[in-house]
């Protein structure tokens, strides 16, 4: 996910200056890998249920416990298709994103033949863009990357784009 977001030229030139967010890292392995491509620990939040580390804060992706417009770039890796209400996710990451804020969403594509019994089949089904990118109900700005499943050897579903606020937050 981040080899992608570094691609983008606006976010490469300016990583160290960007207040970024990932949400479902547990641990420090994302954050290390975000300085490792140029952002700056004290521009990096996370988030996550529950974690050991002091550098993930405790919260929930449905409620955040962040203040509007806070970010330029927030990453949900693999983390989307544990919520029960997407929707309400997308809500709450358009209220915590700046305008032209970068979104990246990333999991496996997921149908009720694929759901695990580790999870009481109550995950949300990931199964294209075009289906997460609804979830932000015409707030979608410039897409810059978008991968599909190639099912059955490729399953995995990730887009990045941008979100658009009307009047420039």
């Amino acid at each position: 996910m981040f080899d992608v977001v570094k691609g983008l030229e606006r976010i490469n030139k300016n990583a160290h200056k960007l207040d970024v967010l990932t949400i479902g890292p547990r641990s420090e392995i994302e954050i290390f890998a975000m300085m490792a491509a140029g952002f700056d620990l004290t521009r990096i939040k996370a988030l996550d249920l529950f974690s050991y580390s002091p550098y993930v804060d405790l919260g929930d992706m449905h409620k955040t416990p962040y203040a509007d417009n806070s970010f330029d770039v927030i990453f949900l890796g693999w983390v989307l298709s544990y919520s029960k209400d997407q929707s309400s996710v997308a809500r709450e990451l358009i209220r915590i994103a700046r305008n032209r804020c970068v979104i990246v969403l990333a999991g496996d594509y997921s149908d009720d033949t694929r759901d695990h019994p580790t999870f009481r089949n109550e995950t949300t089904h990931m199964q294209n863009c075009n289906q997460l990118l609804a979830l932000f109900d015409g707030r979608v700005g410039k897409v810059y990357f978008r991968h599909d499943p190639e099912l059955p050897a490729v399953a995995m579903v990730m887009v990045v784009f941008e979100i658009e606020k009307t009047g420039g937050a």
